[in-house]
């Protein structure tokens, strides 16, 4: 029985001692809840604790909640399971898309467009968390990183959109690239990302459904900035069209 595990031990530990393999991470919705508050607590919820927190922040709102409890029926009608936070948005943005500037399935285009803004809303001021100085998984990865001497850089792929990635690297001083570039507003660099020819020594990072920190600039496009500087619309990609909206496929 404990054969196969070890196998699995010795494969990983071949690949990450060798320095000269390409290697990338992925960093899955549960990574955040490794990291716990002194009271034992994740600091950011998983998928099932995010949807709670967020649908009851919109149930509080009269006319937001109505519009989702209608919405909640609709996967009642299409004998669905109960949608968690990244089916419901997708289902939102399914709606606005078909209803245009009128309604579609009971939800008039005005709501589901509140809808939308108002989950991405509740989704940031829930997982915009600091990450705590003591020793952590988070912090642990990116000592690890500034470690190497590979010859590819290592690659974080992650479908989170805090930015606890981003605390760390930063704090362990690890130079990393997410695709912008500037320092006042960063834009999004597509040719950088497609020749990419930085140092080995710099971390890829890739946010595959967007980041809290990411909006949509009417003028310049995908923009980085902190969350009250902009009013802009922030991407959050957990929909059917999150891949097309990425800025690449890994």
């Amino acid at each position: 029985m404990m054969e196969q595990p070890l196998r699995h031990v010795s494969t990983l530990k071949d690949a990450l001692s060798d320095d000269k393999r390409p290697i990338a991470l992925l960093l899955g919705a549960g990574c955040p809840s490794a990291v716990r508050t002194e009271a034992g607590e994740p600091i950011i919820p998983a998928v099932d604790g995010l949807t709670k927190r967020v649908h009851d922040a919109i149930a509080k709102d009269q006319e937001l909640g109505a519009a989702l409890s209608t919405i909640d029926g609709h996967f009642v009608t299409d004998r669905n399971a109960p949608p968690n936070v990244e089916e419901l948005l997708s289902h939102v943005r399914a709606l606005r898309q078909v209803a245009g500037s009128q309604e579609a399935r009971g939800v008039t285009s005005a709501l589901l467009e509140m809808l939308d803004a108002k989950i991405c809303s509740e989704i940031n001021a829930i997982v915009d968390v600091h990450l705590p100085e003591n020793d952590n998984a988070y912090t642990e990865l990116a000592v690890w990183i500034r470690s190497l001497a590979r010859e590819f850089p290592v690659e974080l792929i992650t479908t989170n959109y805090d930015l606890l990635v981003e605390q760390a690297l930063e704090r362990m001083r690890v130079p990393y690239f997410d695709g912008f570039t500037g320092a006042i507003n960063p834009g999004l660099d597509l040719r950088a990302i497609e020749d990419d020819v930085l140092p080995a020594r710099w971390a890829r990072l890739w946010k595959l459904h967007g980041s809290i920190n990411w909006f949509l600039d009417d003028q310049r496009g995908v923009v980085r900035g902190w969350n009250k500087e902009h009013k802009s619309r922030r991407l959050i990609h957990p929909s059917h069209l999150k891949y097309q909206e990425s800025r690449r496929l890994p």
